[in-house]
């Protein structure tokens, strides 16, 4: 059956994931994911989908974004090559394209690119600081969470954001490769309304990472976090636990490690 694949528009808002410190990211400098995602009150009673119990969708791709300030001269891979790595992805989380067997039950948006830091020349001082921590994930709501409490069985190569002052400052004055995505209710849908049911972002510091290597390896680190709250934003770093190998052409996913979060 031929998978159906909607047209291109774009959504994205929101909250993507968070860090440790830039010492901390210049000591190591290995890739690292920050993650943060959020159902909706709609989207609670959405099943959680594996690949034995599929959760059928209607993609649409809104492409490349520059979230935050544009940066000329990015070299982001071509459209079809993000869209066949989302598309792997969120297939080994259970999420399969509809065909005309199966019929979509939600639509999933995504795009890709960049949430960067703009700068005030010859100064420390970034002007969208506060969009991109709430990319990040640090909303009122989530930076007082108690992240023990309620994400508590977190796999091998996860943790948690302390989100200090120190630490959140440092956070917002960095550049990110970055990926949205967002579900909403295939029949809200079908009669013009967006009914979101859950959204997630992912980020990863841009220092060091050629984007066109950088986001395939980025999506599928993150790959099990997509669809889930998360209290906090989750700090994934690319160890033996999260270790993803990417062959582009068919792209190919395949992560060392099998990490489960519930």
């Amino acid at each position: 059956m031929k998978p159906l694949l909607g047209a291109m528009i774009l959504v994205c808002a929101g909250a993507a994931a968070s860090a440790g410190p830039l010492s901390f990211l210049l000591s190591h400098h290995d890739l690292e994911v920050y993650t943060d995602g959020d159902i909706t009150p709609e989207g609670k009673d959405l099943p959680r989908p594996d690949p034995q119990h599929p959760l059928y969708y209607l993609a649409i791709a809104a492409g490349y974004k520059d979230f935050g300030k544009p940066i000329a001269g990015e070299k982001p891979p071509k459209q079809k090559v993000m869209i066949d790595v989302i598309t792997k992805v969120l297939d080994k989380q259970g999420y399969k394209l509809a065909t005309n067997k199966n019929p979509p039950q939600v639509v999933i948006v995504y795009s890709w690119g960049t949430m960067n830091a703009d700068r005030m020349s010859g100064t420390s001082f970034v002007w969208n600081e506060g969009q991109v921590l709430d990319f990040l994930g640090y909303t009122s709501k989530k930076s007082s969470a108690r992240p023990d409490r309620a994400f508590p069985e977190l796999a091998p190569g996860l943790s948690f954001v302390n989100g200090s002052f120190n630490e959140l400052s440092e956070l917002g004055r960095l550049d990110y490769h970055a990926i949205a995505l967002a579900a909403y209710d295939y029949k809200a849908f079908c009669q013009g309304k967006a009914v979101t049911l859950w959204r997630t972002h992912i980020s990863s510091p841009s220092l060091g990472f050629d984007m066109f290597d950088a986001l395939p390896k980025i999506a599928a680190m993150a790959a099990p976090q997509i669809g889930r709250q998360t209290d906090a934003p989750v700090h994934i770093l690319a160890d033996d636990h999260y270790r993803p190998d990417i062959e582009f052409g068919e792209a190919v996913v395949v992560p060392e490690g099998k990490a489960k979060t519930e």
